[in-house]
Parts: structure tokens; sequence; C-alpha cells
């Protein structure tokens, strides 16, 4: 039993969210709906101002918000949230961020805005927050369209 359960768990954590950079948290909260799911991911930038966080995500992104946190990052920081093959799926609207307010976005094709279908890793690159400074991206996906 106890290695069924190691294997269930750490098949779980393989197939979920992958964090790195000075420090971040992944979380996934059910929203009720099984074709739907919110991703939040709170990140610290490091020494650099910069943060790196890798996210495991399936299905259409139609949603982003940025959210600076109480220790805001500085003013126009960019975020860059890349798939496997280095396309920013939001291309370049994650740029110049406000340090004071939330905003949100939706994924661009070819300049138009649209969902845009996800299933492999994504990378959330944050640079020019700041030392130390914190925020949160919130990504959200559904299954269908």
């Amino acid at each position: 039993m106890k290695k069924f359960l190691f294997l269930v768990l750490s098949v779980t954590f393989l197939l979920t969210s992958f964090a790195f950079g000075q420090s971040s948290t992944i979380t996934t909260p059910n929203t009720g709906d099984s074709s739907m799911k919110v991703t939040r991911v709170n990140w610290v930038a490091d020494g650099s101002g910069d943060v790196t966080i890798l996210v495991q995500l399936r299905g259409y992104v139609y949603m982003v918000v940025t959210d600076p946190a109480a220790n805001a990052p500085t003013t126009l920081y960019d975020i860059t949230i890349a798939d496997e093959d280095g396309v920013d799926i939001m291309e370049g609207g994650l740029a110049d961020l406000s340090a004071t307010v939330s905003n949100q976005f939706s994924p661009t094709i070819n300049g138009s805005p649209g969902a845009r279908w996800v299933q492999r890793t994504l990378s959330i690159v944050v640079d020019n927050a700041g030392e130390a400074n914190e925020g949160e991206v919130i990504i959200y996906t559904y299954l269908e369209r």
C-alpha cells in the first residue's frame, strides 16, 4: 500500500507544475467545473530581479492576469510566457507592466486575441522586477472549446 501511495503521489507531482527561481508557489484550486482550471503562480524575484517558473499545462489558455504583491515589482517589469518551442503565447502583451495595478490579458495569435492551445511545459520568465519583489500570474485554461 505504501508503494502504491508513493507511486500515485509521484505521478501526480510529475504531471502538475514545477517552479524554479528564488521562490515561487503554484496552486491549482478547484473551480467546480472539471473543464476549467485556474493556475496561480506566486513568484519572488532573485537578486537580479528575475525569476523563471516552469508550469505544466494542458488546455486552452484564454486569460492571464498579472497581480503585483504587497512587495510590488518595479514599474515596467516584464513577463514572458513561452511554450517549449520558445513562442511567447502572449506575443509581448505582458511587457512594461504596472507595479500597482492588476491587469488581464488574452493570448494572441498573429496579433489577434484568442484562446491558445497548450499541452506542454510553459516557461514563465519575469524580468526587471527588482530584487526580492513579488507578484502573481494567474492562468485560466479550459479543456474544450
